[in-house]
């Protein structure tokens, strides 16, 4: 990877029926994620629907910093003394 180049990341975009759930949206390990149809029938603009595609896509790539983190940390912890 070049400098200033961010690695591909494929998502996979799922619309699904969940009236339990109402208007949400969610991203899920491996690149997954969700809009429920009441989140699409909310939104007044596809603007607003890609700001929040932009939101679980960020939120995705915080949880995957963080648990690489978390486990980078852990292995640093067990490591003998």
């Amino acid at each position: 990877m070049a400098h200033g180049q961010y690695p591909e990341r494929t998502l996979k975009v799922h619309f699904r029926s969940a009236p339990a759930l109402g208007a949400n949206a969610f991203a899920l390990p491996g690149g997954h994620l969700v809009f429920t149809d009441a989140m699409v029938e909310l939104a007044q603009h596809d603007d607003e629907l890609v700001a929040v595609l932009a939101h679980e896509a960020g939120t995705r790539s915080i949880v995957t910093a963080c648990a690489i983190w978390c486990r980078a940390r852990c292995w640093c912890l067990s490591w003998p003394r």
